[in-house]
């Protein structure tokens, strides 16, 4: 199965467009133009997992009156858009935030993802991530083992 991670402004139109029975998750930015709330609801109607994400620029208070409505909050380590940016440990606040408001929730990380930002990722409450840039090389499976011996 696939999460899809929409980075587009009409989402409406975008989460019909991935209702595909392969995708398990899809996940929109608070940034977009629709009420988290009402994009979560069309989400659910598909009979799919949702999930909020939240860019660098934007403070963390905006998305903590949805908890309760998402499946998932992702927060963007990096600034969104190009593979291998450099990942912000600023935004682990957002995490901590995150984990502190809702200790059962699903919290997702995405950018710079390698196995010494994974860890950082993991203590600050992270609990799901999003792997590029750092597993796109010949060594994929030795880098996967890298980073599974990281959470531990």
């Amino acid at each position: 199965s696939f999460e899809v991670h929409l980075m587009v402004k009409d989402v409406q139109a975008a989460i019909l467009k991935w209702d595909y029975p392969w995708v398990k998750k899809i996940i929109f930015h608070s940034e977009a133009d629709i009420d988290p709330r009402e994009g979560c609801r069309q989400i659910r109607t598909l009979k799919k997992l949702s999930g909020v994400a939240i860019s660098p620029q934007t403070r963390v208070e905006k998305v903590l009156p949805y908890l309760a409505d998402v499946d998932t909050i992702l927060v963007m380590m990096v600034e969104p858009g190009r593979n291998g940016a450099p990942f912000l440990p600023d935004q682990l606040s957002k995490v901590r935030a995150l984990r502190a408001a809702a200790p059962q929730a699903n919290i997702e990380v995405d950018g710079g993802i390698s196995p010494d930002t994974l860890k950082s990722c993991a203590a600050a409450g992270a609990n799901l991530f999003v792997v590029g840039s750092y597993l796109n090389n010949r060594e994929f499976g030795a880098r996967m083992q890298t980073l599974k011996q990281a959470l531990q």
